[in-house]
C-alpha cells in the first residue's frame, strides 16, 4: 500500500483578541495568518480562536472568505462560531464594552477546520464510504459556556467560547481506497479565570463553584480544598474523556460495518 503524507498544523490564532500587540486591521491581520500558512503549507489546519467582526462604519469582516479567496475551490474551510458578542449577542455583557471602544459592533467567535484539496486531500463522509455529504461533526463536551459575563463571580473562564470540538473525516483526493479511516480532531482546551496565578484552595468564583458542584459532582465538603488550578484539571479531564468516549464510538461504527 503506497504511503502518503500527512501536514496538520493546529494553531490559536487569536483573531478575537484586542490585545495592544494585535490591534491592526482585520485585512493586515489575515494577510500576516494566510502568509504562515502558505509557508507551512499543511494539509489541513486546525483553528482556535477564528472570528468575524462587524464595523461601526458598517462593514463586515468575514475570515473564512479571505482564505477560501487565496485558493479559490482548493481550500475548505469550516468555522463555528461558538459566540457572538454583540448584536448578536447571548450572554449578559461580555467584551462587547471593550469591542466597541475599538470600533466592532459585533463579532462571532469559535474554532475552524481547512482541509486543502490542491495538496491532495479531501473532507469524507464521516459515517459512509462514499463520495457523498462530506461533513464536519460538532461535539459539545461541556454543557455550558464557562464565560457569563464581566461582572464579579460571573465569570468561570477566561473567555467566551463553550469549546466544541469538531470532527472530520478526510481521504486522498479522488482515492477509491476506503479502507484508510482518517479523522482529525480540532479541540481547544477550557481554562479557568485565575488559573496559573497560584490563587488559594477554596478561591472559585460562583461560577467555578456551580462547576464543581453540578458538572463535575464532586464532593461538596471537600471544595475549600481545591483550587482554581486543580479545578481546571479536571475539567480537562472531563472534557477529554468524553472526547475519548466519541472516539469510542466512532470506532465501534466502523467495526460494526
Amino acid at each position: 500500500m503506497a504511503t502518503q503524507s500527512l501536514k496538520i498544523l493546529s494553531w490559536n490564532i487569536g483573531f478575537g483578541s484586542r490585545k495592544p500587540e494585535l490591534q491592526v486591521s482585520d485585512q493586515q491581520r489575515a494577510e500576516n495568518v494566510w502568509q504562515v500558512l502558505d509557508e507551512y503549507k499543511a494539509d489541513i489546519v486546525a483553528f482556535q480562536e477564528m472570528a468575524n467582526n462587524g464595523h461601526a462604519d458598517g462593514t463586515a469582516f468575514v475570515l473564512p472568505e479571505v482564505f477560501e479567496e487565496k485558493l479559490t475551490n482548493s481550500l475548505n474551510v469550516h468555522f463555528e462560531p461558538t459566540t457572538a458578542p454583540g448584536s448578536r449577542q447571548s450572554y449578559p455583557t461580555g467584551k462587547i464594552e471593550l469591542l466597541q471602544r475599538q470600533g466592532i459592533i459585533w463579532q462571532t467567535i469559535g474554532p475552524g477546520l481547512a482541509v486543502r484539496s490542491d495538496q491532495g486531500w479531501e473532507l469524507a463522509n464521516l459515517y459512509a464510504d462514499t463520495d457523498a455529504d462530506p461533513q464536519i461533526e460538532v461535539q459539545r463536551p461541556m454543557p455550558h459556556p464557562l464565560y457569563m459575563g464581566d461582572e464579579p463571580g460571573d465569570s468561570a473562564g477566561r473567555d467566551q467560547e463553550d469549546r466544541p470540538v469538531l470532527w472530520a473525516r478526510i481521504k486522498p483526493l479522488n482515492s477509491p481506497d476506503f479502507t484508510r479511516k482518517v479523522y482529525v480532531v480540532s479541540l481547544h482546551l477550557p481554562t479557568l479565570k485565575g488559573e496559573e496565578k497560584n490563587l488559594a484552595p477554596g478561591d472559585l468564583t460562583a461560577q467555578q463553584q456551580l462547576i464543581y458542584r453540578d458538572m463535575l459532582r464532586l464532593p461538596e465538603l471537600e471544595m475549600m480544598h481545591w483550587s482554581v488550578d486543580t479545578l481546571g484539571a479536571e475539567l480537562r479531564c472531563y472534557y477529554l474523556h468524553q472526547v475519548l468516549a466519541q472516539a469510542q464510538r466512532l470506532a465501534g461504527y466502523w467495526y460494526g460495518q
